[in-house]
């Protein structure tokens, strides 16, 4: 299920995401997920993933809850 599409901007970090939608999906604080990089069609495929990955979803502590973070720090996300 393909939940949202982005175009990548080129940045030295990664890519990080932090969307309303992600509460509403596996992708909550604590679990571990996996992502594929396309380096020909510029894009990523992020999977949750339950086998324990060195990849957790953060969290960002709001006033109204708790938002999810998937943050990926990889050179390789640049495209």
């Amino acid at each position: 299920m393909l939940l949202k599409t982005r175009k990548a901007k080129n940045s030295l970090r990664g890519v990080y995401l932090q969307d309303k939608i992600l509460q509403e999906t596996i992708f909550q604080p604590g679990t571990h997920f996996k992502y594929l990089i396309d380096q020909k069609a510029k894009k990523i495929i992020i999977l949750g993933s339950e086998l324990d990955t060195n990849n957790t979803v953060s969290r960002r502590q709001l006033k109204k809850g708790i938002k999810p973070v998937i943050d990926i720090r990889n050179s390789a996300t640049r495209f």
